[in-house]
């Protein structure tokens, strides 16, 4: 599970960029995405992505495994509601960070 800000640091050159492919990416269904409440009520959450429907489709016929195990009991919008999510999303963007720096940087 990444945010946009998250796969942008990796994957774009741009904020704007990222989030028009990852609109396509989700009406594809390759990824899932939604919006978790913030707890003070202020501003909106960023879009989490997780892997949809077609995109766990796509890794399981790669590994010959059924989607099922790629994807367990569906990920999505209920993840919102999971006590740990920001420490999931705080982890991961540790690790989007140290992927962004390590293909900015040569050597």
């Amino acid at each position: 599970m990444f945010t946009t800000h998250q796969l942008a640091e990796v994957f774009f050159d741009s904020l704007d960029r990222a989030e028009d492919r990852l609109e396509q990416l989700t009406d594809q269904g390759v990824l899932a995405r939604f919006r978790p409440h913030r707890r003070h009520g202020e501003g909106s959450a960023p879009y989490h992505y997780v892997l949809g429907p077609a995109g766990a489709a796509v890794l399981a016929a790669e590994q010959d495994i059924g989607p099922r195990t790629i994807v367990p009991g569906g990920q999505g919008p209920r993840d919102c509601r999971q006590p740990h999510l920001g420490h999931l999303v705080g982890v991961n963007g540790f690790f989007a960070s140290l992927a962004a720096h390590a293909t900015q940087r040569s050597g």
